[in-house]
């Protein structure tokens, strides 16, 4: 198996950027810092998850354009269907900091 993986724009064919693999034991202490992230975020309350979700929201629709454009080079979408995944993505994160 090659040290490297490779992300490639699926219509071009043309390399977009390339990242070095990580061991087996680099992924196991990774799995486990997520583990004990997730075990932190589960008795986070709703309302504090709201408030973080608001703030992705903000970042993604700010940002949307250069999202939009690297869903479009990573997997190939058109960019109006990645803008508008993007935007209805962002009106679900919106709708739930308006539910509390």
């Amino acid at each position: 198996m090659s040290k490297t993986a490779k992300s490639t724009n699926p219509a071009t064919g043309k390399k977009i950027a390339e990242y070095d693999r990580i061991s087996a034991n680099e992924a196991a202490k990774k799995i486990k810092k997520s583990h004990k992230a997730w075990q932190k975020w589960k008795n986070t309350s709703f309302k504090k998850r709201a408030k973080l979700m608001r703030k992705a929201a903000d970042i993604l629709e700010k940002n949307k354009e250069e999202y939009a454009k690297l869903a479009t080079q990573e997997m190939g979408k058109m960019i109006g269907q990645a803008t508008g995944e993007i935007e209805k993505f962002v009106t679900i994160m919106l709708t739930t900091q308006q539910i509390i």
